[in-house]
C-alpha cells in the first residue's frame, strides 16, 4: 500500500469502519462471496482475507443454490468462485456462471480455475467475466485484486 493512497482515503465515518490497510468498507456487508464446494479451500481463502476485510464482509457458499441465493443480494459486490461447481445434471459450472452473469451485471467475478486457459477457450464461457486465474495465486495478490475491485465499485 503506498502512502499516497492512504492519504487520499476518506476518514472513517459512522457508516464505515477501517480494516486491514486503512481501506474503509461499509458495515452493511457481506461484500465478498467465496464460492467453492471444498470447505478447505473456502477456509484457506477466508483466513487470508479475514484480517483485511473482517468476518462480516465475507460470506461463503458451498453449493450452486447458495451461490445464487447470496448473489441475488445487492450487498454482494464481488464473487470468488471455483468453476467446478456444477448444478444437477451438469458436468461443469459454466451454466451456473452464465446464470450469475444474467442475474447481476454489476457483480465483479473472479474465477479461480485449475486450467484457466482451457476454460477461456470454451465458447460457452461468459464474456462478462474478465478475470480468470489459476488456483495457486498468492494471498497478497488476491487481497490487492479484491480491494481494487471493491474500491472501483464504491466509486461507481
Amino acid at each position: 500500500m503506498n502512502a499516497a493512497y492512504a492519504s487520499i482515503a476518506p476518514p472513517p465515518t459512522s457508516k464505515t469502519r477501517t480494516e486491514g490497510f486503512g481501506t474503509p468498507h461499509r458495515r452493511n456487508s457481506p461484500t465478498l462471496l467465496l464460492a467453492d464446494a471444498n470447505p478447505w479451500i473456502r477456509r484457506e481463502l477466508n483466513q487470508h482475507l479475514h484480517p483485511h476485510f473482517g468476518a462480516d464482509a465475507i460470506a461463503e457458499a458451498r453449493s450452486p443454490s447458495e451461490v445464487l441465493l447470496q448473489v441475488a443480494d445487492s450487498r454482494c459486490r464481488l464473487l470468488v468462485i471455483d468453476p467446478c461447481m456444477p448444478t444437477i445434471g451438469q458436468t461443469d459450472g459454466v451454466p451456473l456462471l452464465r446464470r450469475i452473469c444474467c442475474l447481476r451485471r454489476d457483480l465483479h467475478i473472479l474465477v479461480l480455475a485449475r486450467q484457466p486457459q482451457h476454460l477461456l477457450r470454451d465458447k460457452a464461457f461468459p464474456r462478462q467475466i474478465a478475470h480468470v486465474c489459476r488456483k495457486n495465486i498468492s494471498a497478497a495478490w488476491l487481497y490487492r485484486f479484491i480491494d481494487r475491485a471493491l474500491t472501483q465499485s464504491e466509486a461507481a
